[in-house]
C-alpha cells in the first residue's frame, strides 16, 4: 500500500504473518517481526505512517470518514500530529471503510492499523 505523507510517498506492507516490512520510496525496507493486530473484518488495512496523535478531522469545517463510506484513491483518511505538524494520511486505493480500529485523538505509533477497507 501506498501512503502520502506531505508530498513523500512511503510503501507499507502489512503481513499477517508475523512479518511486518515497511519500506520508502527510496526502497529501503525494514522488518519488525512484530505479529500485526488481528481484525475481524477482511480487507485492506491502512496504517499509521508515523507515530503520533491521530485525528479525523484536522478543523471543524472537514467532515470525518465513518464506515460505509465510500473512499477514493487520494482521499484523506486522517492526520497524525506528531512535531506540532499534522501530517495527512491519504487512500492509496478506493474501497468502503469496513471498520474504524483507531478513535479520534487516540495515540498512534507507526504501523499501527487505523482503519479497514473492503
Amino acid at each position: 500500500m501506498n501512503i502520502n505523507v506531505n508530498g513523500e510517498d512511503f510503501e507499507v506492507t502489512v503481513s499477517y504473518e508475523g512479518n511486518t516490512q515497511i519500506s520508502d520510496s527510496s526502497g529501503k525496507a525494514s522488518g519488525n517481526g512484530e505479529k500485526s493486530q488481528q481484525t475481524s473484518v477482511n480487507g485492506e488495512v491502512v496504517v499509521s505512517p508515523l507515530e503520533g496523535k491521530f485525528y479525523f478531522t484536522k478543523d471543524s469545517s472537514e467532515t470525518p470518514v465513518k464506515v460505509g463510506d465510500k473512499v477514493k484513491e487520494g482521499d484523506i483518511l486522517g492526520y497524525v500530529e506528531a512535531m506540532k505538524t499534522y501530517n495527512a494520511i491519504r487512500f492509496d486505493k478506493s474501497g468502503e471503510i469496513k471498520q474504524i480500529l483507531k478513535e479520534n485523538g487516540s495515540d498512534v505509533e507507526e504501523d499501527d492499523e487505523l482503519v479497514v477497507l473492503g
